[in-house]
């Protein structure tokens, strides 16, 4: 089963041009993972949140780096 879940927050920064002129404006995305994982073995929000804690879970896809930047 391929799952897709979000990550944890990651700061957005985007430029945007209006009446004003040119600004810069921040917000949040989450962040992005895909990963196989076994049917039998439900993964809830809680063993999600706690998998960054041990080191567990799976790295972002590579088409990720294209658009974040560490």
């Amino acid at each position: 089963m391929l799952r897709c879940e979000r990550g944890s927050l990651m700061r957005v920064y985007v430029i945007i041009r209006d009446e004003k002129g040119y600004r810069l404006c921040r917000g949040g995305v989450f962040s992005y993972y895909e990963f196989k994982h076994p049917m039998k073995d439900h993964l809830t929000d809680e063993k999600w949140q706690e998998m960054p804690k041990n080191k567990a879970r799976p790295p972002q896809p590579d088409w990720v780096k294209t658009f974040t930047a560490k």
